[in-house]
């Protein structure tokens, strides 16, 4: 087995277009598609904001429930892919994360999302706002 130690990967034809092959060998895909560009771990319950990142630069903690994420570096567009996971200190109740993407804006779940932020609602399956521990991750691509 060979091994490369590098610093940096430049594409061929372009700086940004590395292609790699799948483990089984029969598809390719670009590698910067497959990094997430934006990590973040936010403690809304403790005020404790940020724990730690990757990608955001500064976190808005609104109202309970109600938080804003801003990116370090603007994505391309706001069709991005958001995952979301509310972590409790109990373990007990059921959660859901919404953010926007579609909606009415005078509904209560609604969520403005643009190129350079993120903001999103923590909520439970009751419907009522509830400030928790947070991680979410940003796929897409980035201006």
């Amino acid at each position: 087995m060979s091994e490369i130690i590098t610093d940096k990967l430049t594409g061929k034809t372009s700086a940004g277009d590395v292609t790699i092959t799948s483990e089984g060998g029969s598809a390719t895909m670009q590698l910067q598609q497959g990094l997430a560009k934006i990590f973040a771990q936010i403690n809304m319950e403790d005020a404790l904001g940020i724990v730690g990142s990757f990608g955001a630069s500064s976190f808005s903690d609104n109202a309970t429930g109600d938080g804003h994420t801003n990116f370090t570096n603007s994505m391309n567009d706001t069709t991005y892919m958001h995952t979301g996971s509310v972590i409790t200190k109990d373990g007990t109740v059921a959660f859901d994360v919404t953010i926007a993407g579609g909606g009415k804006a005078s509904s209560p779940y609604y969520r403005h999302y643009s190129t350079s932020a993120l903001s999103f609602a923590i909520y439970s399956v009751s419907a009522s706002y509830r400030d928790e521990e947070f991680c979410h991750v940003i796929h897409g691509d980035l201006a």
